[in-house]
């Protein structure tokens, strides 16, 4: 349609005409937000000088889906990417921030749903040569539900990626990670006012600290919330991350929490650190599986308390793999079959075994040492009739009130004998 064709013949305007032709323009544009905008056509430079904010922002206004080519932009602004795809060609393609706040955000006005926003194949870089924790600016923030980032890299904030509930839910976002490189806490969760952090999932990567700018510890991942607010961060998911070279790894105030597979390798001792959160509550049912290296209480795995007081226990929450003394600490259920609770800790010099929450019995050390060299695959029940059973089996005898195992032939105490 021409625009002679919504003029009449006399030169005043045809209405009817009018408005078809703006529909046909508006059908126009929306096919136009399905492809991608280059943000080197909207005048970005990408030569790491040029300030290229300007371009940005009207991609993201204009378009849905933005391609960021390979170069180093300098943004001077928060760039809000709601509903808006951000992807770049990879490790060349980088955001050198010089603002405050946060360089790239999916927040809006919180809680809201991000399904349509993404950011992806991109080195987000902060311009500063120090950290300032009075004037604390983040890499990548989550502030809504269901955003999501991959292969992405964040150097050089004083806060990694952040997920933010404010009065509204940061929460079912997830990240894939390449390098969360030089950040005081590489990764923060903080819920503020009635808001919530929960239900978020990072996946593999590397959190490290190369060269510390000064003295603030610094921290893999932190999780904490507001002290007015009872929304303590929970049931959000690490899986293989790796954590170096920060003086504490995980630090959570939290709850249902899982971390599995991750690696610590860290300056200080403490790789996660538990604590009460401002709000008072105290962290519980988290679970840390099959993480690399020596994680046992008491040493690499600490509990505090609202005061700061390190706690001798740390109950109902687990920790299961490989340890200098312990297989598990906490609470564990051995057979869900049972009509009782059974559960195992090491408690610093045995490996106690409880029913209903009482003690039972105990194994000392020789016994413990026994066990790993004579035992792979076992299953431990309370019983007052043995099973036939294969090589490994172990079982309590209450008839005899021993913990026993099957060697294939007998059944032996902890000194090899039979009974």
């Amino acid at each position: 349609m021409a625009i002679n064709d919504v003029v009449n013949t006399d030169g005043s305007l045809n209405i009817k005409r009018l408005g078809e032709y703006h529909d046909e323009i508006a059908d126009v544009d929306a096919q136009l937000a399905g492809f991608a905008i280059n943000v080197k056509t909207l005048g970005a430079v990408g030569d790491g000088v040029t300030d290229d904010t300007q371009a940005f922002l009207n991609a993201i206004t204009n378009a849905k889906q933005i391609f960021v080519p390979s170069g180093t932009y300098l943004i001077s602004q928060p760039l809000d990417i709601t509903n808006c795809f951000l992807e770049g060609s990879g490790f060349d393609t980088v955001l050198l921030y010089s603002g405050s706040g946060a360089c790239v955000s999916m927040f809006g006005n919180g809680g809201v749903n991000l399904q349509g926003s993404k950011i992806s194949k991109i080195l987000v870089k902060s311009n500063r040569s120090a950290w300032n924790t009075s004037d604390m600016t983040t890499g990548i923030l989550f502030g809504g539900s269901s955003g999501r980032a991959e292969d992405i890299s964040v150097i050089g904030f004083e806060k990694g990626i952040e997920f933010k509930g404010v009065n509204a839910g940061s929460s079912y976002n997830q990240v894939f990670t390449r390098d969360i490189i030089d950040n005081l806490y590489g990764i923060y969760f903080d819920a503020v006012g009635s808001g919530w952090t929960n239900e978020n999932t990072v996946y593999g990567g590397r959190l490290t600290v190369t060269t510390p700018r000064q003295d603030p510890l610094t921290y893999g991942v932190y999780m904490t919330n507001d002290v007015a607010n009872i929304h303590v961060p929970n049931n959000n998911k690490f899986i293989g991350l790796s954590v170096e070279g920060v003086e504490k790894g995980f630090h959570v105030e939290g709850l249902y929490n899982l971390f599995m597979g991750c690696r610590t390798e860290i300056d200080g001792i403490i790789a996660y650190e538990f604590k009460d959160s401002p709000s008072g509550t105290t962290p519980r049912w988290n679970n840390i599986i099959a993480p690399y290296g020596f994680v046992t209480f008491g040493s690499q795995v600490k509990y505090f308390n609202n005061a700061g007081v390190e706690q001798t226990a740390l109950p109902y929450n687990n920790i299961s793999g490989r340890g200098s003394d312990t297989m598990v600490y906490g609470k564990l259920i051995l057979d869900p079959s049972m009509v009782y609770d059974t559960s195992i800790k090491y408690d610093g010099t045995d490996i106690v075994f409880t029913k209903n929450n009482v003690e039972v019995y105990r194994l000392n050390q020789n016994y413990h040492n026994f066990m790993n060299k004579t035992t792979k695959n076992f299953r431990a029940t309370f019983s007052t009739t043995r099973p036939i059973a294969i090589k490994g089996s172990m079982l309590f005898d209450e008839n005899i009130n021993k913990l026993i195992v099957h060697n294939g032939t007998n059944w032996v105490d902890a000194m090899g004998g039979v009974v």
